[in-house]
């Protein structure tokens, strides 16, 4: 079973008819692809404010009032306004500050996979980098390196949403990396953040963090059961190390 949750899988059906972004096939079979993992972390907390409230105020301590909105498999609409491609945050979620300031987290999520190994650089990228200031060289050839393009443009759909003619003036946002403990997925992310201006951050939240600050908030039999199947599968996975090193190794 991919899905820890009924409620879970009613979120992946109703993603999957809303259209492009859900590869229904490796998401409804794999299940150590990273879009089963998004869902099974995030899918709960798409149909419940309270819930998303107080599960990401566990993660983001102090600054969150009330989560708006949590979508998964988002991309910026209409895309010709943003990078005008097809990049998308596997979860994208909104919310007030408690100074009353909107502000969103764009999250990626990893598992076996390495990040996507082809490399884009079209001429709106370094138009979105160069507005940013989050780049010590936005004209840098090095920061559409096949290791971490993946990683670029997702940081980048994050500058251009904040750029956006509609965007609040206090907007803020920030890219978030959630993933297990791998010294390659870690190597790539330290790699990327040297390319970085002081204050521009790309956040690592790693899968085991994740849980154990939602096992120590979890609420009611149901909520509890969901965060321990989420360590049972991604985090204790001792019982399985040699065929998860084999995956990894051949993703």
């Amino acid at each position: 079973m991919n899905f820890h949750a009924a409620p879970i899988f009613d979120v992946v059906q109703a993603r999957i008819a809303a259209g492009p972004g859900v590869e229904s096939f490796r998401c409804l079979h794999n299940m150590l692809s990273s879009q089963p993992l998004c869902f099974n972390l995030f899918g709960m907390l798409v149909v419940d404010s309270d819930r998303a409230t107080r599960l990401f105020s566990a993660l983001v301590p102090d600054e969150i009032a009330v989560v708006r909105w949590v979508q998964i498999e988002y991309a910026a609409e209409p895309r010709s306004e943003y990078l005008g491609d097809r990049t998308a945050f596997d979860a994208f979620v909104i919310y007030d500050r408690f100074d009353g300031a909107p502000a969103f987290l764009a999250i990626e999520v990893k598992l076996t996979e390495p990040f996507s190994m082809r490399v884009y650089n079209p001429d709106r990228y370094r138009e979105v980098a160069r507005a940013s200031g989050a780049f010590k060289d936005p004209d840098d050839p090095a920061l559409a390196d096949i290791r971490w393009n993946q990683l670029w443009r997702d940081h980048l759909l994050v500058h251009a949403c904040l750029q956006h003619p509609s965007a609040p003036s206090a907007l803020t946002g920030r890219l978030v990396l959630v993933h297990p403990a791998d010294a390659r997925c870690l190597s790539v992310l330290a790699s990327y953040r040297g390319s970085l201006m002081p204050g521009s951050v790309v956040e690592s939240w790693p899968l085991d963090w994740v849980v154990d600050r939602w096992a120590a908030v979890a609420e009611g039999p149901d909520e509890h059961a969901w965060v321990r199947a989420l360590r049972e599968r991604y985090v204790d996975i001792s019982a399985s190390e040699g065929a998860w090193e084999l995956l990894r190794g051949q993703a």
